[in-house]
């Protein structure tokens, strides 16, 4: 276990009922104001570390494998993630559910290239089925690049936080270590 440098007054935890209430209030109503993918993802790649945005995407991806039935060994399998991981989002569904169930039926299907090989007909006859595939190719190549681009946002965030905490940390060892020597 890493050493904290920082005293135990300024965790979460410690903080008084109201202003936790108005830390969750502002949470909610920031989720709330949300009006499309891209400023959801500019909140969640502003908001959360790479550690927290994986978990909350295992979570979200367990509970949709769990509502369409998938077993637990195959979602283990799948998404690497422990049993218990799966027990804690499966009693979350079981206690309530209703925010998960809600969002889940709501997610749009990923958009992915055509991989249908085209029939030996004249391309002249086939016109509107080349056309269709590739706008369905350009649509889910451009999801997946912003995909792609956002996670690379996320870890060249994850890059920067560790060299903050490893300043930060340096920073107060140093410190306490002088007030040792006083």
């Amino acid at each position: 276990m890493k050493n904290s440098y920082f005293t135990p007054e300024k965790r979460l935890d410690k903080v008084p009922p109201y202003l936790r209430e108005d830390l969750i209030f502002d949470l909610i109503n920031a989720f709330g104001l949300v009006k499309n993918s891209f400023e959801a993802a500019q909140l969640l790649q502003d908001l959360l570390t790479k550690k927290e945005l994986d978990n909350l995407s295992k979570r979200l991806r367990i509970a949709k494998k769990m509502l369409s039935g998938s077993k637990q060994e195959e979602i283990v399998d799948e998404l690497h993630c422990g049993f218990g991981t799966i027990a804690r989002v499966q009693t979350w569904l079981h206690q309530g559910g209703a925010g998960l169930r809600n969002i889940i039926v709501k997610l749009p299907i990923r958009k992915t290239p055509p991989r249908k090989k085209l029939h030996a007909l004249p391309p002249s006859y086939r016109m509107p089925q080349i056309a269709f595939e590739a706008i369905q190719h350009l649509r889910a190549h451009n999801e997946s690049s912003k995909i792609k681009k956002f996670i690379e946002k996320v870890e060249e965030k994850a890059i920067g936080d560790k060299s903050l905490r490893e300043a930060n940390d340096e920073y107060y060892r140093n410190k306490a270590g002088s007030k040792r020597k006083i």
